[in-house]
């Protein structure tokens, strides 16, 4: 993490507010990290759990996360990386960056993370945790996705242009 972080750093893409926000944006564009990018908000999380096409003929998803109990750091704590590092294992973490960036403003964006602990699987660091609660899971019947879909742009202007108002979403 700390490499990744001086990399950017190396790179100009410390973003000047604190090593957190700088590995938040990371993630948020892509990079590997154990920050498991969520939003505040349920009808974007709807959006994100429907709005690949492609996968219309399969169910979908969205989970509300159980944060009591969980570390929660705002940006305007600036917060030292150490306060990332210092979670008891199972705890979860949660990171509300600055909104200066357009795509994590546009979804609300924050962050959970948890200690790494040797449980975690390839694909993400809350694995199989013992005893980590995640929250509930709310399926969306594919049947119901395309209706959804249209409904969420209708009504509330959820489409890939307004949760994408950067240079690389206007690119895809």
């Amino acid at each position: 993490e700390t490499d990744l972080i001086l990399q950017a750093m190396g790179l100009g893409w410390y973003d000047g507010a604190s090593y957190a926000s700088t590995y938040a944006k990371l993630q948020h564009h892509g990079a590997a990290t154990r920050f498991l990018d969520v939003t505040r908000d349920p009808m974007v999380a709807l959006w994100f759990a429907i709005e690949d096409t492609a996968n219309d003929s399969s169910d979908a998803a969205v989970y509300a996360i159980d944060v009591r109990g969980a570390k929660v750091i705002a940006a305007e704590d600036r917060p030292a990386w150490s306060d990332f590092t210092d979670v008891a294992a199972g705890q979860l973490g949660v990171y509300q960056p600055p909104w200066t960036d357009e795509r994590v403003k546009s979804q609300r964006a924050s962050f959970v993370w948890t200690r790494l602990t040797g449980f975690e699987t390839r694909n993400s660091a809350f694995g199989m945790m013992p005893g980590l609660r995640l929250g509930t899971r709310v399926v969306i019947p594919a049947a119901s996705r395309p209706a959804l879909r249209a409904d969420l742009e209708a009504r509330l202007g959820l489409h890939a242009g307004a949760r994408f108002p950067d240079l690389g979403g206007f690119a895809a």
